[in-house]
């Protein structure tokens, strides 16, 4: 058979005592009508100080409060008044005994619960005489007297003591008469005789009992003072923590609204000045035919204008020495925009600063204050030149802007980019393969760059191959380089050359 499992001790107030405060609580129900209702200069103040319950103990700051609210210290519970005020003493009994532990709870009710019931008595409080029965019942007889009454035992019965003759014995003995043999009662106490309980306080007397009784002990020297200043030190530590985590808190929620006020006011403005340039598109009474007319003008002047080559203007010169001859091939004119001219991207930045630093209104700004400039830009290409989350270009920005023109070796490595070690370690390769003089061409480099791969981050291999066209932009965006074919002589030497030379 398995063992019983053992019950868990129970941690809270034991239901006699509870049962003890709700019996409190009807008496203070039924208190005399020809008490005061709710006095003005009331003492009935039922709270608890924090500060004094952290610096003593929670029995002694109750203690404290029921004596300044009852005025124990002048005379004894003698009468009470009626109202909320009064009422409000069962809640506060309950949440304090909920706090305490066994010993402090059995000295609470010795020294208070038990003279409050007998004050409440003697202010006439009366329960009606099935309640008070059942709570008379509930709450384990007598409330002031701790008495025990002890009653005589009943007397005991006497006994008949027979005797029994034996007819087959030889000899006839004559039958012994019965004879009664009265037993002596057990010595018996008085009837009605009430014994006084010699331990505990006297709680017949309506009077305060004193700590010495319930076997509380007195501070050694300089331990009070002690714990005093160390409670007192805990507090002002956790006080201070307290208010400097409020005070972090709310910087913190400034700081906040002060963000998203800024945001809106970003917000509000830009859409005022959409508002603004909207009307000022529609100003000619939304006639369509003047707004079919404007985007035509704008593309024949796309057309006339080389906006690609007026952005490069000055470095256009090694275009004109490919003659196709001996100067290399023929070079096609410029077909992407140069933006980091200086006379383009002063417009980009007055319209990323007007327009909140937002790519996309920046876009729409320029292409419809000037379709023929800024028809090829797109909003992608401006993201990619400002701090993300901030209104601000990035330093590589600003280094092309001084320059007039996109710097060399300082393009994008796509896939690699998280990886700047492997583009370190094949760059560093590379440059040592053409300081040694070696060939590097595009199936080297391609060699090259899946050898690091496989090495540090081989997962990339099963989504990225490597192909030739990557290859051709890495080393023009990273290296500078250009692949070309091997060179070989132009015109072979004649057959006569020796005759020639004399």
């Amino acid at each position: 058979m398995p063992p019983l499992a053992m019950s868990k001790p129970s941690t809270g107030p034991p239901q006699a005592l509870i049962e003890r405060i709700n019996y409190l609580k009807q008496l203070l129900s039924n208190l005399p009508s020809t008490l005061p209702l709710e006095r003005t200069n009331s003492t009935y103040h039922f709270y608890l100080d924090e500060d004094r319950v952290a610096e003593t103990t929670l029995l002694q700051e109750t203690n404290r409060v029921l004596e300044v609210s009852f005025e124990t210290q002048r005379t004894t519970i003698k009468s009470m008044e009626r109202g909320v005020r009064v009422q409000g003493l069962v809640p506060f009994l309950k949440k304090v005994i909920k706090h305490m532990n066994p010993s402090e709870r059995k000295a609470f009710e010795t020294a208070w619960l038990n003279r409050l019931i007998q004050g409440a008595k003697d202010s006439g409080a009366v329960i009606p005489s099935q309640t008070k029965k059942r709570q008379e019942r509930e709450s384990g007889g007598n409330d002031t007297d701790n008495s025990v009454e002890v009653h005589a035992p009943k007397k005991s019965r006497t006994a008949k003591r027979l005797t029994i003759v034996d007819s087959d014995s030889d000899f006839d003995m004559p039958a012994m008469p019965s004879a009664q043999q009265s037993t002596i009662p057990r010595q018996t106490l008085a009837p009605n005789v009430v014994i006084p309980s010699t331990g505990g306080v006297n709680l017949s007397q309506n009077r305060q009992g004193t700590l010495a009784q319930m076997g509380w002990q007195t501070w050694a020297p300089g331990a009070k003072d002690a714990h005093q200043k160390e409670a007192s030190q805990r507090h002002r530590e956790g006080r201070e923590q307290f208010l400097c985590q409020q005070e972090a808190e709310q910087e913190e929620r400034e700081q906040r609204k002060r963000e998203l006020a800024a945001k809106r006011q970003r917000k509000h403005r830009a859409k005022k000045q959409a508002e603004k340039e909207s009307a000022d598109e529609l100003s000619d009474d939304g006639n369509l035919h003047v707004v079919l007319a404007r985007g035509a003008n704008a593309q024949a002047s796309r057309r006339a204008i080389d906006v690609a080559g007026a952005s490069r203007a000055g470095t256009q010169g090694w275009r004109d020495q490919r003659n196709g001859t001996r100067g290399g091939a023929v070079q096609k004119k410029a077909a992407t925009v140069n933006w980091f001219s200086p006379f383009l991207f002063d417009y980009i930045d007055k319209a990323m600063r007007r327009t909140g630093w937002s790519p996309t209104a920046s876009v729409n700004y320029l292409q419809r204050e000037n379709p023929v400039l800024f028809g090829t830009l797109h909003k992608g290409t401006i993201s990619r030149w400002r701090v993300k989350g901030k209104d601000e270009w990035l330093p590589a920005t600003m280094d092309k802007v001084i320059a007039g023109r996109a710097l060399t070796a300082s393009g994008r490595t796509g896939v690699l980019t998280p990886y700047p070690d492997i583009t370190k370690n094949v760059k560093e390769t590379l440059q040592g393969l053409r300081t040694a003089g070696a060939v590097v061409n595009v199936s080297i480099t391609r060699g090259i760059l899946i050898a690091e791969i496989t090495q540090q981050q081989r997962h990339l291999l099963s989504k990225f191959k490597v192909s030739e066209y990557y290859v051709r932009a890495f080393l023009s965006s990273v290296m500078d380089w250009t692949p070309r074919k091997a060179t070989r002589a132009a015109r072979h030497i004649p057959e006569d050359a020796p005759d020639l030379l004399e």
